[in-house]
């Protein structure tokens, strides 16, 4: 699959030939001198030079007063100048035909003065002047390349004199981060672990190049199969459906922290990096649907990182616990059954097998407790594991504690290094830095935590299936088209104030199942169509600003008379008021009364950045404290709404429950799906969709409410439709 758009060059900033760095200093203590004794502790083997006006030399190095005095035309400067210079800088660089450039300069759009801003524009300016030269940051905190152990930071932990004891070995895990300080960290920590990474990249403020950018080529990078981002917002938040689609296409895994979760963080981020962080529950779906996985902290993401640098192939559920302590092993089985994983018990012929190679004391159901037995049972206790169609994984309680238990123990998966089951270490006792290197001679997992490694087990078994799911349609978006296809396509009607009679409409013209009925706008009117359409009967007030009718006592039920319909107009037209006008006044909407079924809800949300959403979940009045709701991108096919649903506590009920009969899975889920196509078909004027309750039957469904927020002609919830969102908001209540 190829990028679209197409990827820039980033190799300059990698594995760049030349290097001219523009505010190099000599001084040990300031950032511009620590990046650039970076660039020499490295040992770099291009040609680096120096450019700062005020300087002949640095470090027995020429000082060159601009780029465009260099003796060749560089393929990377980094630029270490104050904010209102950098603009100036670019130029020079674009003139000189320079590559590619990295602003470590802060002092741009995250700062809130004027200078800051007008730096910010003429930086935007120049750059716009200039468009074949690759532009990072600013703000930035540079790059570590591992693979080819290239740098250009000012932290600390790339320095061998003040945090880096030595070289680190290369692995296939990369950080891309927003916020230097972040990447670097989780850098420091991942070393700490044992974790091997092929790169850091401290992102900045984006002005040009932006993680996405980054992520895409990484992507083609054959030493990365793991990616960690730490994200604060997006600039085209769209475009990750696709870089999403391309790592899974090439089985590489993309792990998120998503800050701004709340309005102080969102605050912070946008001061920080200047950007917006977003909807946070929207992005969790999108993620969730896009197999990416997401992490809420820093060793989370470093426990999920350690085992997809490891196994990424798709794997079952079930667990198999190896252990010398039966508690250890007991607490560890309760800790992953609740993160959603199994720790089945073994089949009796798999457990005699045991036996004849353990003490009778031992425990061999699972976990297989091996109590004090000698090196080989334990050896051949993990080859039996890693030989059983009964479990698809397995984690081996074993001492980390020193390098002597940590050797003594793991030489019992001697022959096992290269297996494609995943088996990962818990240590019950604290690990030591001898004990890590051990585990990770081995290419070994490992964790200090019950939680961490039901975390990240599930984590791999959550990105096998999402990846699993999407190859097996992998024609999305041939499916997807066939959807839209099968799906009568139609346009909400914007006069209709997004009322429940106007959003039937538009569902009935599409051809979603809505209850017979019609607008009556006087009593006559009324029992005419409880006639036609035939008794008992429900009746509705209609009104653009009266969204919650049974709110405000605007719905009368199981009507079986002309009396009783006529005296129910009677009722609701007095909610009309003696300024009709100012509700936005419909009429009275009579439909067939239909049969009870289950009550679920099916929504939409077009976000104007991320886009539109599809929501389901359990209906009726009481879904705001129900909370059982399931959120996806939009559009979906029927199969992704069938996944949608499973998701749902309530989702049994579709197979039926003590008793019930089952409910119509694969109507609700068409019906999803149709929604979706056309809420993605009718983005321009939708803001939200809420059809409830939507009750489904052993056979079929009917929408019986339905309300839409509209867009506005600025873009934002039209007046009226912003007081929907209130249901006192007219003094109705």
């Amino acid at each position: 699959m190829s990028l679209d758009p197409p990827l820039r060059d980033l190799a300059p900033l990698f594995a760049p030939a030349s290097v001219a760095f523009v505010g190099a200093s000599s001084e040990p203590t300031s950032l511009a001198g620590r990046a650039f004794e970076a660039i020499r502790q490295h040992e770099f083997a291009g040609h680096l030079y120096p450019v700062n006006p005020s300087r002949d030399e640095i470090a027995g190095l020429r000082c060159y007063p601009s780029v465009s005095a260099l003796p060749e035309s560089v393929d990377l400067a980094v630029i270490m100048v104050s904010a209102p210079l950098v603009a100036s800088v670019i130029d020079d660089c674009g003139r000189a035909g320079v590559r590619a450039a990295y602003i470590i300069t802060s002092g741009f759009g995250e700062a809130a003065t004027d200078v800051a801003r007008q730096a910010d524009g003429a930086l935007r300016a120049a750059i716009a002047r200039w468009p074949a030269l690759v532009v990072a940051g600013p703000n930035g905190e540079g790059i570590y390349d591992l693979t080819t152990d290239f740098t250009f930071t000012f932290s600390p932990v790339a320095d061998y004199t003040r945090g880096l004891p030595s070289r680190p070995e290369a692995g296939n895990v990369a950080i891309i981060s927003q916020s230097g300080g972040v990447g670097f960290g989780l850098f420091s920590l991942g070393l700490d672990r044992g974790i091997g990474f092929s790169r850091v990249v401290s992102t900045g403020n984006e002005v040009a190049l932006d993680i996405l950018d980054y992520v895409a080529h990484s992507l083609d990078c054959p030493s990365t199969d793991v990616i960690i981002l730490f994200v604060e917002g997006f600039h085209d938040p769209g475009r990750l459906r696709s870089i999403a689609a391309i790592a899974r296409e090439r089985n590489k895994a993309l792990i998120v922290m998503k800050i701004g979760r709340s309005e102080s963080a969102q605050q912070a981020a946008q001061s920080h990096t200047g950007h917006l962080s977003g909807p946070a529950h929207l992005y969790s779906a999108l993620f969730r649907h896009e197999g990416i996985i997401e992490v809420r902290d820093a060793n989370e993401a470093l426990d999920v990182a350690s085992v997809l640098a490891r196994w990424r192939g798709p794997v079952g559920r079930r667990v198999g616990i190896v252990t010398g302590s039966g508690g250890a092993g007991v607490w560890l089985a309760d800790v992953l059954a609740e993160a959603g994983l199994s720790v089945p018990s073994l089949p009796e012929s798999e457990q005699a097998q045991l036996r004849t190679q353990l003490p009778a004391f031992a425990g061999v159901r699972n976990p297989v407790d091996y109590t004090a037995s000698g090196l080989s049972a334990i050896a051949s206790i993990l080859r039996h594991l890693d030989d059983s169609p009964s479990v698809d994984l397995v984690v081996f309680v074993a001492s980390l504690f020193s390098h002597e238990s940590a050797r003594d123990r793991l030489a019992a998966l001697d022959g096992l290094e290269n297996s494609d089951k995943p088996c990962v270490v818990f240590s019950h006792y604290a690990a030591s830095p001898a004990g890590i290197e051990v585990a990770r001679a081995r290419r070994l997992p490992w964790f200090e935590s019950q939680q961490a490694a039901a975390r990240a087990l599930r984590a791999l078994v959550d990105y096998g299936e999402a990846r699993q799911h999407h190859l097996e349609s992998s024609q999305s978006e041939a499916a997807r088209s066939e959807a839209a296809g099968r799906f009568p396509s139609a346009a909400l009607d914007a006069a209709g104030g997004g009322s429940e009679v106007s959003v039937k409409a538009w569902l009935r013209e599409a051809g979603i199942a809505v209850p017979a009925g019609a607008l009556a706008v006087g009593a006559d009117r009324a029992t005419e169509i409880a006639r036609s359409i035939g008794f008992p009967v429900a009746m509705k007030a209609q009104a653009i600003g009266l969204p919650h009718k049974s709110d405000v006592g605007g719905v009368r039920l199981r009507l079986h008379t002309e009396d009783e319909v006529r005296n129910a107009f009677d009722d609701l037209i007095m909610l009309a008021g003696n300024n009709p006008d100012a509700l936005g006044w419909q009429g009275v909407l009579v439909e067939q009364m239909a049969e009870q079924g289950a009550e679920m809800m099916i929504g939409a949300i077009v976000d104007p950045t991320l886009g539109p959403f599809v929501v389901v979940g359990a209906g009726g009045i009481d879904a705001e404290i129900n909370r059982d709701f399931a959120v996806a991108p939009a559009p979906l096919t029927p199969d992704e709404a069938q996944r949608l649903i499973r998701s749902l506590r309530m989702a049994p009920r579709f197979d039926g429950w003590r008793g019930a009969a089952a409910l119509d899975l694969v109507a609700l889920a068409t019906t999803v799906a149709h929604v979706s196509e056309l809420v993605a078909d009718n983005v321009a004027t939708i803001r939200e969709l809420d059809l409830n309750p939507v009750v489904v039957y052993g056979e079929g469904l009917l929408v019986l409410d339905g309300l839409a927020i509209l867009v506005g002609a600025d873009g934002e919830p039209s007046r009226t439709a912003a007081t929907l969102l209130d249901p006192h908001a007219l003094g109705l209540s």
